[in-house]
């Protein structure tokens, strides 16, 4: 993402950096940073930068459409 967009865009949305992402989603920075790397969770990178930043909108909606696991499910 270029720097342009994202500084415009971090105008508009909520941006949240990897503790306050794992916070949000009770889960460990090391744990969102490595789903981060992996693609298995909405995140962005500015060029040059280390820092993944989430958006919390686009968080809590994959969030809330992950699949529900109950013990029934399980059997």
């Amino acid at each position: 993402m270029k720097a342009e967009s994202l500084s415009s865009t971090l105008q508009e949305n909520q941006w949240l950096k990897c503790p306050e992402a794992a916070a949000l989603l009770l889960i460990t920075p090391k744990t969102i940073r490595s789903m981060a790397r992996e693609n298995r969770i909405p995140a962005h990178r500015d060029e040059g930068r280390r820092d993944w930043l989430f958006q919390e909108d686009e968080l809590l909606k994959w969030f809330f459409a992950l699949p529900l696991h109950t013990a029934e499910n399980e059997i």
